[in-house]
Formats: C-alpha cells, structure tokens, sequence
C-alpha cells in the first residue's frame, strides 16, 4: 500500500511540473507575440548611403505602420551644387513614392522620388520629367532607370547638413 501512495505521490509531482513548463511556455508565446504586436505598432527608421568617387548621396526614411514615409534626402555631387531636402510619401508594396521637397543653388524645387526597397538597398530611379502643378514628376515610370543603389547604413554614422 505504501508503495502505491508514494508511486502516486510521485506521478503527482511530475505530472505538476510538467505542467509549469507548459506554463512557462505559454507565458513564452504570449510575450512573444505582445513584443511583435509592438514592433508593428512602430515605426522604422532606416538609412541609406551612396558613394562613388567623391559623389554621395544620403537618404533617411521613417516607415509608418500605415506605410506613410517621411525622412531626409541630401544628393552631394563632387564639385557641383548638391540638393538638401525632405522626403514626404507612401509606400505600396517595395515602391516608395514621395515628395522631395528641397533648396537646390538657393532655389526651392518639388520633385517627386520613386525608390525601391529591397535586400538591405534603395533604388533610386530617374527619368524624364515633366512640370505638374509646380512638381516635376517622372513622364514614364515604365521608361526609369536605377541613377544609385543605396546601402543601408547606422543611422548614427550618416550626418545631414544643417
């Protein structure tokens, strides 16, 4: 009798801790998925870099949940004026379309960027453009070509003139 007490003792015991360790691996999962749920609440913040010979070209992006896009954009070529502005857009899918808002040979000039997203890169395309309503935007996007593949870089590591 002794021995079917104990042996139930024993079932009982390890039984309850197997028991925690589904708890603790459903706590496990529900904190996983609260910190993803977090994540997409976010935004992102991501920084691009482009250098050839002494042109560069440096973009920061803030991604909105809702796939607004705003961020920086200073095009520096080597020797000539450079543009410095901001970037005010929507992303759909890996395309990002945006206002480039900025001052070029103490001008101020509206200009719609399209970019592409993807593998750590940002495309950004040219072509020819045409004045809309004070906006120059691309005449055909089916006719743009890729004008710099931008890395992605620390954001602590990219410096915007004032």
């Amino acid at each position: 009798m002794k021995k079917v007490i104990l042996s139930i003792l024993i079932l009982s015991a390890l039984s309850s801790c197997k028991k925690n360790e589904t708890s603790d691996a459903d706590n496990k999962t529900l904190i996983d998925s609260t910190e993803t749920k977090n994540i997409t609440k976010t935004a992102a913040t991501l920084c691009f870099e482009f250098s050839k010979n002494k042109d560069t070209t440096d973009v920061s992006l803030i991604i909105e949940k809702n796939n607004q896009v705003s961020g920086k954009m200073h095009w520096n070529p080597f020797e000539k004026d450079g543009a410095i502005g901001v970037l005010n857009g929507i992303k759909k899918g890996d395309t990002i379309v945006a206002d480039f808002d900025y001052i070029i040979e103490g001008n101020k000039q509206l200009e719609e960027k399209v970019f592409i997203l993807k593998n750590n890169e940002l495309q950004e395309l040219i072509g020819a453009l045409k004045d809309k309503k004070g906006k120059l935007i691309i005449k055909d996007l089916k006719k743009a070509t890729v004008r710099n593949t931008l890395i992605l870089k620390d954001c602590s590591k990219i410096k915007f003139p004032k």
